[in-house]
């Protein structure tokens, strides 16, 4: 994580170095993204990134952290919580999750690269971090369901985070595989009303699978 020294940086310079390297973390595989690239454009000495993170590995997990941070931030502050329907909080958390990768493509591009596992040495430790995180958020709500007695009391929660955190970061690469396109083209095509319809669709499906199973 970063130094003191980063933290008390003008918050203009920190952002401009997040920003940097997002962008380039985003646009190449870990191995091609380059310290150096992002310290020319930025006009800084290359010495002055590694005062504020001990390596090029520091700061890709610092970037892992910060947005995943966010997108859940966003995910908590536009949820309504005061629902008392669990499946109905859940379709919220998946729609807005949606809305944040409308709104922020690039945080979603960069997500979706490090869940892809795709040209990262550290395929295993970076998908653990991201599904621990989501995977604590959503067991505090099935706490909180099953206390209301809308979850069952019979199953362990540990699945049912499982099972649920395993859905909410998945959901998009259904969407993709089955309408043949990448991270990419669902971000600059979400707008696009026919995949609007059939994201609705996919999650209402999944819904409708996570409260009556899939037996006939």
């Amino acid at each position: 994580m970063p130094s003191n020294t980063y933290y008390n940086l003008p918050t203009t310079k920190k952002d401009k170095i997040f920003k940097m390297a997002l962008e380039e973390f985003t646009n190449n595989s870990y191995n091609d993204a380059s310290i150096t690239r992002m310290v020319e454009t930025l006009k800084i000495a290359k010495g002055s990134i590694y005062q504020y993170f001990n390596n090029k590995k520091d700061l890709y997990f610092f970037l892992i952290e910060q947005v995943s941070t966010k997108k859940l931030e966003y995910i908590s502050s536009n949820v309504k919580f005061e629902t008392s329907d669990f499946i109905e909080l859940y379709k919220q958390i998946l729609k807005i999750g949606t809305r944040f990768d409308i709104e922020y493509p690039t945080y979603s591009i960069f997500l979706s690269k490090v869940f892809s596992g795709n040209h990262d040495p550290f395929k295993n430790e970076t998908i653990d971090s991201m599904k621990l995180m989501s995977d604590n958020y959503i067991k505090n709500l099935i706490i909180q369901a099953r206390d209301n007695g809308q979850i069952r009391k019979d199953i362990d929660i540990e699945l049912i985070a499982f099972f649920l955190t395993e859905i909410t970061t998945n959901i998009g690469r259904y969407i993709m595989k089955k309408n043949d396109i990448n991270q990419q083209k669902l971000v600059s095509n979400i707008k696009n009303d026919t995949l609007n319809i059939q994201i609705e669709k996919a999650l209402d499906d999944t819904l409708e699978l996570i409260k009556k199973g899939i037996l006939a």
